[in-house]
């Protein structure tokens, strides 16, 4: 079976999460490096146009992957080796966040496991640029076959707002197989569903991230970032997927209403009202960066109760609230899901 997942060039989503007993196959957080952080070594590669991906200082946590725009020619894309664990048997998640900073071009691939000729894709999360959003086994999508026969076998169809996929704005998608049920999440929300009773294929082909392959060059292409893209061997639940999109530090508080999504902070402490929790706002002078002359402000209420450098709000400053500018030194404030200054 194959298991497609189309979203429209409308969509919004959001992401993040800690979801227990769930198997972690594949985890890319784009700090710097193509590496998978999870267990498995799923490590990514650039495929093409290395010089038009690059690593985007403000992510959504933390840095993100850039693609820097449509290029009909030599469309950027990175890929990851076929491995046992990319090929689960009959569940799956797939989960990332999405910024689109301009169109798309043609129907492009967030998770593309597969290719277009011959052996169709195992499983696949992508925006479509046509104003519907599909999720399904649809053998023969965008290939030779067309749609014919299979477009009779499960296919979820959603159709999308008008304005389709915000631009400069983070989303978070997500899909989930469980062997029965096909699902499609958008900010943590099924949008649509259907039956469909089968086996994942396992083709043993690479994952493409970014982009759909054929054999003759990549179709469609992406333009703007992904971050902390997600694959489990496991349906996570309904409840676990509301719990990535909308609470991503465990605090109880949904992301886009949380003033340091990061760091657990459940009593939402802003002293300076800046729309930055203490616990991720060292920007002491805010100007929407932690430099120096925040250290320098931190030094001279050392010892002190001062409550905006107080950023642990223990009632002191000392060398706990050190140790937390440093690990936000060179950094804006935040993230917040707050609308701010800094955005």
């Amino acid at each position: 079976m194959k298991i497609l997942v189309c979203v429209a060039i409308g969509i919004v989503l959001l992401f993040e999460f800690q979801v227990a007993q769930a198997e972690l196959v594949m985890h890319l957080e784009f700090e710097g490096d193509l590496e998978d952080t999870s267990d498995f070594g799923n490590n990514a590669i650039i495929g093409n146009s290395g010089q038009l991906i690059s690593f985007e200082p403000n992510g959504r946590i933390g840095t993100a992957l850039r693609f820097a725009g449509v290029d009909a020619s030599a469309p950027p894309w990175i890929e990851v080796a076929s491995s046992s664990s990319l090929s689960p048997g009959s569940a799956i998640t797939m989960a990332a966040w999405v910024f689109k900073t301009g169109q798309i071009g043609g129907n492009a691939g967030i998770f593309f496991k597969g290719n277009l000729v011959g052996v169709q894709p195992d499983w696949q999360l992508g925006l479509d640029h046509d104003g519907v959003s599909n999720f399904g086994p649809i053998s023969g999508f965008g290939a030779v076959n067309g749609c014919g026969i299979a477009c009779s076998e499960a296919i979820a169809v959603a159709p999308l707002d008008a304005n389709g996929v915000p631009m400069d704005e983070w989303s978070h998608f997500a899909a989930t197989y469980d062997g029965q049920i096909l699902k499609l999440y958008i900010d943590g929300r099924v949008i649509a569903s259907d039956e469909h009773f089968d086996t994942i294929e396992q083709t043993g082909a690479p994952l493409y991230i970014g982009n759909r392959f054929l054999p003759s060059g990549n179709v469609g292409s992406f333009q703007g970032l992904f971050d902390d893209l997600r694959v489990y061997d496991v349906a996570l639940s309904e409840a676990e997927l509301w719990e990535l999109a909308l609470n991503d530090d465990g605090d109880g508080i949904a992301a886009i209403n949380d003033n340091c999504f990061i760091v657990s902070n459940p009593s939402q402490r802003d002293t300076d009202a800046d729309s930055f929790g203490n616990a991720c706002d060292a920007d002491l002078n805010n100007d929407c960066i932690v430099n120096i002359v925040d250290l320098g402000i931190l030094r001279s209420v050392f010892f002190t109760n001062d409550p905006d450098a107080d950023f642990n709000g223990d009632g002191v400053v000392n060398v706990v609230d050190l140790g937390i500018m440093r690990s936000l030194f060179s950094s804006p404030p935040g993230p917040s899901g707050i609308p701010n200054n800094c955005g």
